[in-house]
């Protein structure tokens, strides 16, 4: 695995892919994965409905030898040797973890657990969103 800090975050390359972790907002991070050097080009870039036009945001990046991770005022977002990426609250508490590595290639995509402080449940007006779509590259 080799890890490399950002500006905004971190990017991980372990064997044929790539995992870029960008906090957008201090509460808000993109992560994205691509098999390749280089992300794919797909209509949500093509047609400028991806925002990239966040403004600046303080962030302390890090990258060791079997840990990669980026922390802002609000949240954490560490990934380890095995691609197990896990992101947490100011405070330590894990918000969401990956079961295993990203799924990269034809069907991408992430298994995660969700934890939540105390054992407690989800309240009702508390959501996670995805900044991608799977169909993304189905627009024309």
């Amino acid at each position: 695995m080799s890890a490399t800090p950002t500006d905004r975050g971190f990017e991980v390359v372990r064997d044929d892919a790539t995992l870029r972790v960008e906090f957008c907002t201090p509460g808000i991070v993109r992560i994205r994965g691509w098999e390749g050097p280089e992300p794919p080009m797909n209509a949500l870039l093509r047609y400028g409905l991806w925002r990239r036009d966040w403004p600046a945001v303080e962030v302390e990046a890090s990258a060791a030898r079997n840990t990669a991770g980026a922390a802002s005022d609000l949240l954490t977002v560490s990934i380890n040797t095995e691609g197990g990426l896990c992101v947490s609250d100011a405070d330590g508490n894990e918000l969401l973890a990956t079961h295993e590595p990203p799924m990269l290639g034809p069907d991408p995509g992430f298994r995660a657990r969700f934890a939540l402080p105390g054992g407690r449940e989800r309240p009702q007006d508390e959501r996670f969103f995805g900044l991608g779509d799977q169909a993304r590259g189905r627009i024309e």
